[in-house]
């Protein structure tokens, strides 16, 4: 009986301990946004939420983005977008909504990790990191046969085409490890330059350990070149 009741100790113990914890970082996350969106109030300032999902993160970030900002929303899950085609009823004149994905190329890429009726948070179209990664390895076979295809646009062309319409540029990057050829991309062709504020969500913690060294130390080398560039760099989570 003592042991089950120290066993239950610890396991309320942990619970209390995971609330703080994630109580703390995203009451940092408001402290940067917040901070970030009032260094740039008086600017126009273009908004890409690189892998909306079904909104909930352009509904975070548009409580401090607001005047002057323009949103545009990237999500190739055809289902995840039929969600998001509702916040047009009541964001229109400042939303803009793109059912695709984000790369280096434009182009037709297959989309792992989404079945047919999935509103998938953790969808990819980066074939190095699905097959990496512990959460695809374990529902390999199924997931890779009901695949489905998306199409992707070019960021490097995007972000080219609208530059000089935009006195800031913020990106929003949650894109399931697509992120590094992505990243690398932009550095490459010198347009990540053009961004102002970046908020990005790195992967590598969710590859399996004989790739972890490998995915980890392509995220340092990009946070290392950011660092030496006006970029404000937000790691998110």
């Amino acid at each position: 009986m003592l042991k089950k009741s120290f066993v239950q100790y610890l396991v309320i113990e942990y619970k209390i301990i995971k609330k703080i914890c994630s109580l703390y970082v995203k009451f940092k996350h408001i402290i940067y946004v917040l901070r970030d969106s009032l260094s740039i109030k008086n600017k126009k300032v273009l908004f890409c939420d690189l892998g909306a999902n079904i909104g909930n993160s352009y509904l975070f970030f548009k409580k401090f983005y607001k005047k002057n900002t323009t949103f545009f929303l990237f999500e190739p899950n055809v289902h995840c977008f039929k969600k998001l085609l509702q916040l047009t009823k009541q964001y229109r004149e400042t939303l803009h909504l793109k059912n695709v994905a984000v790369s280096s190329v434009s182009g037709t890429f297959k989309f792992y990790g989404s079945l047919k009726s999935e509103l998938s948070e953790s969808g990819s179209i980066s074939e190095d990191y699905v097959r990496a990664c512990t959460f695809y390895s374990e529902k390999k076979i199924k997931r890779e046969r009901e695949t489905i295809f998306v199409k992707a646009i070019n960021f490097n062309n995007f972000l080219k085409k609208n530059f000089k319409k935009f006195e800031k540029i913020v990106v929003k990057m949650d894109i399931e490890g697509a992120e590094l050829n992505l990243i690398e991309s932009l550095i490459k062709n010198k347009t990540l330059t053009m961004i102002d504020i970046l908020y990005v969500e790195f992967h590598s913690n969710y590859v399996k350990d004989s790739q972890y060294m490998k995915f980890k130390n392509r995220e340092q080398k990009i946070i290392s070149y950011i660092k030496k560039t006006n970029i404000v760099l937000r790691k998110w989570i």
